[in-house]
C-alpha cells in the first residue's frame, strides 16, 4: 500500500487516488473543524468500506506530527479538530 493511499475493494474501483489525509481534512473542514474520533472513522467507513482502525490512527497521528490536526482526549474516545493556521 501507498504511503497514506487507501486499498478499494475491486468492486468499487480499485485504488483510491485521493490519500487518506486528505479525505480526513477535507471531512474535518466541512464538520466546522472539530469531530470525534469515533464519528470521523464513521463517516470515513461510509466512502470506505475497509478501512481499519489502526489505519485511521496512523492517518491522525501523521497529521499531528505535521501540524494539521490537534487531538484533544475526553471522557469518551478523542476530539479532533484543524490546527489554527498561525501567521508570521
Amino acid at each position: 500500500m501507498l504511503e497514506g493511499g487507501i486499498n478499494i475493494p475491486e468492486d468499487e474501483g480499485g485504488w483510491r487516488a485521493e490519500p487518506l489525509d486528505l479525505i480526513i481534512l477535507d471531512l474535518l473542514r466541512k464538520r466546522d473543524g472539530a469531530v470525534r474520533d469515533d464519528d470521523l472513522l464513521e463517516m470515513l467507513r461510509t466512502m470506505i468500506k475497509d478501512i481499519s482502525w489502526g489505519e485511521f490512527n496512523r492517518a491522525i497521528m501523521r497529521l499531528e506530527l505535521r501540524g494539521k490536526v490537534n487531538v484533544s482526549a475526553q471522557k469518551k474516545g478523542k476530539v479532533i479538530t484543524l490546527a489554527k493556521v498561525r501567521e508570521t
